[in-house]
Order: C-alpha cells, then structure tokens, then sequence
C-alpha cells in the first residue's frame, strides 16, 4: 500500500518509500510542537491568570485564521504547496525560540501580552501551513488520497500522545523557557528534514486576481459545490461548540478535579489516543461504505462522548469519554476531508483547502469570544453540558442533508 501511495512521489533514483517516510517523520515532529505549546500556555495561563485570560488569549491569536481566508489558496498556489509547508514551518521555530527572551527578560506583566503577539504572529504561518499540507494528499495519488490523510492524521493523533508526556516533566523542571525551546527546535527539525523531499509536479498554475477578486473567488467556488458548501458550514458551527474543549480541560482538571498539569496532559493524551487509534484504522482498513455513513454517524457519537464528558465528575469516565471523542472524531474527519478531496477538481484543491482550514480554525475566535463571554455567566460544567448537547444536536441534522444521503459508496 505504502508504495503505491509514495510511487508519484520517488524519482527514479530515489529509494522507495523515502519522500513520504521523511513527511511523515517530520509532520511528527511539527505535530508534537504544536501539542508542546498548548499544553504548556494552556496550564501557564489558567495556573497565573484566569480562565477569561485563557479564551481571550485564543481568540485574538486565532484571529490570523480570519484574515488570510482571501489570501490563502493563492500564496499557496504562488510558492507551491510544498514550499509553503517549508517557510511555514521555519517561520514558526524562529517566532517560539524568540519567545524564550520574553520569559528571561520581560516583566511578567507583559508576558501574557507578548504570548498572545508571538501565537497570533506564529498562526500567520499555520494559516498558510494547514490548507497546504491538506493539498498535499491529492498531489500524491488521488486513489489513495484517503489513506495519506489518515496518516497525516496519524501523525497529529501521535503527537497528542507524546506532546504532552514530554511536556511535564518539561513543565516541571524548566518551566515555560524550555517548552519554548523544545518547541522552536522540533519546528527548525520539521523543517530541515522536510528540506531533502523531491516532489514532482510540485507547482500550481498560479492567476493573478484583483482584490475585487480575490473576495468574490470564495463565494463562486463555494456556490459551485453546493454540497460542500452545506457540510462546511454545518462543521463551522459543529466547531464553535466543540473548539472551546481547549479552555476548558484545563478548567475542569484545576477546578473541578484539583489536578496539576498531569491531569490535563491525560485528558490530552485520552483524546489523541482515540484519535491515534480511529485514525490508524481507516489508513489500514478504509470504510466501504455510502458517505453519509462515514461522516454524519461518527460525529454523532462524537457529541454523545462530548456529553458523557460534559456531565462526568469522576476522572475515570472524563478520560474514557474524551477516548471515544477522539476515536469517533478522527473517523469522521478523514471521511471528510476525503470526501472534500473527491469531488473537487485539481485547480481548485488549493483554494477549498484553504476554505476547510478556514473552517476547521477560524470558528476558534468566535467560540472563544463566545466561551469568555459566557463564562461569566455561566458556571464551566453546565456550559459544556450546553456545548455538547449543541454538538449532538448539528450532527442529527446532517441526516436531513438529501444531497448526502443520495451519494452511493465512493
């Protein structure tokens, strides 16, 4: 299967399997930075600040997400989607590793001010990063574009995994200024080892748009493929109520549990070995099966796993909801984002990818605003309760989708 995946990937002199071992490995390593980061500024901020603290810091650093959306596809189509991921991911390292001189010379009552300018400058690049990496899949074989993803994700699943594990004992011992550095190294080692892939057909037909353009572009894209269109907003608002599990694992596991940063990184490591392990399924036994089988179902017992979580006060059970979250969640996204790569022509991978991204992500200020909003309101555990009823609730109404349900096994 793997050779097959990697054949348009090898020149002739190129051993099998190399290109995609080195994008996996690396993808690996810039996955566990991203992990290594939010655990650490998660636990830092809700340990020295308030929750408040901790939504308003994702919301204006996911603000990036928001702003590129128009610009996006076509930066990607100018370097190419590989040469994206590269300046991407060199970006990121030098801005955490410049992060460090806050933390060793900075007041610390501009710390969380200068925390917030780093993640927002640092998801400039990711903005750019995510929807090129998602082009990535097609370029390699259409045929087997699903199980690539699932790999890819695989990678993502993992780093849930081993990000957090490295990050207590990082945590515990050298503080904020060495997950910072572990952080920005293993972004500069995604990077270099990325550095030796040979990819052909590596370029896109790049146009030239007026700005005029450039905002119309999306709505004439999206008006195109109607039923995308559908499943990317009802996944938009699905996010708005299912991203805020970043404040509030943290919450729960200092409030209602008393727990330390061990808690949190096991709700962490809980959720990515459920997707790790859905992930790893699909790339070796992909479903045959009608679309709406793939996707609508999954994410339906995803928010039933939201809820068990939302309503359990026993550590035990939150740990075992936040595994099935995990597995039914990864099922459902690889469905997806296969589903996504099928029925969209080549030209117009970069720019819906971009639009995909926009979504997964750009939902994260608004459900921050929201979630900091209501949080004064609201006590945190009947606000996930809410959150996780919202999440089951869009997931039914994917079964009243006609244009789905009619789409035979792809």
């Amino acid at each position: 299967m793997l050779n097959e995946i990697t054949s348009t990937l090898s020149n002739n002199n190129r051993k099998p399997y190399l290109n995609i071992s080195i994008l996996i490995f690396a993808q690996l390593f810039s996955k566990i930075s991203d992990r290594l980061w939010l655990v650490g500024t998660s636990w830092y901020i809700t340990e020295h600040y308030d929750k408040y603290s901790l939504a308003w810091f994702f919301a204006i650093s996911m603000l990036p997400h928001l702003f590129l959306v128009f610009f996006s596809g076509q930066l990607i189509k100018r370097w190419s989607p590989f040469t994206t991921i590269l300046y991407s991911e060199f970006a990121r390292g030098i801005i955490y590793l410049s992060l460090i001189a806050v933390f060793l010379f900075s007041d610390s009552q501009f710390i969380l001010f200068f925390l917030t300018i780093g993640t927002f400058l640092a998801n400039c690049a990711t903005a750019l990063f995510n929807p090129a990496l998602l082009t990535i899949p097609r370029q390699m074989s259409l045929k087997n574009s699903d199980r690539v993803i699932a790999m890819l994700n695989s990678c993502d699943s993992t780093a849930r995994l081993i990000g957090p594990a490295i990050a207590i004992p990082v945590y515990a011992l050298v503080k904020m200024e060495g997950l910072l550095f572990i952080t920005g190294i293993t972004y500069m080692l995604a990077w270099f080892a990325q550095c030796f892939i040979k990819l052909e057909n590596n370029a896109y037909l790049f146009e030239s748009r007026k700005l005029q353009e450039l905002i119309l572009h999306p709505f004439k894209l999206l008006n195109r493929y109607r039923l995308i269109t559908h499943l990317l907003l009802t996944f938009f608002l699905t996010n708005i109520f299912l991203i805020p599990l970043q404040i509030f694992m943290p919450i729960i596991a200092k409030d209602l549990y008393q727990g330390s940063i061990v808690l949190l990184s096991s709700f962490e490591i809980s959720l990515g070995a459920g997707l790790l392990i859905g992930g790893f399924m699909l790339s070796i036994y992909p479903l045959q099966t009608k679309p709406w089988r793939k996707i609508v179902l999954p994410y339906v017992l995803a928010g039933l796993a939201y809820l068990l979580f939302a309503y359990s006060e026993v550590s035990l059970i939150s740990l075992g909801a936040l595994f099935l979250l995990g597995f039914f969640l990864a099922i459902g996204n690889i469905a997806t984002l296969n589903f996504y790569q099928k029925y969209v022509a080549d030209s117009d991978i970069p720019d819906m990818m971009t639009y995909v991204n926009f979504i997964s992500v750009s939902a994260g200020p608004i459900a921050m605003t929201l979630s900091g909003i209501l949080l004064n309101l609201v006590p945190t555990q009947v606000l996930v309760v809410i959150y996780a009823l919202l999440c089951l609730v869009i997931g039914l109404t994917m079964l009243f989708n006609r244009a789905l349900m009619k789409l035979e096994n792809d």
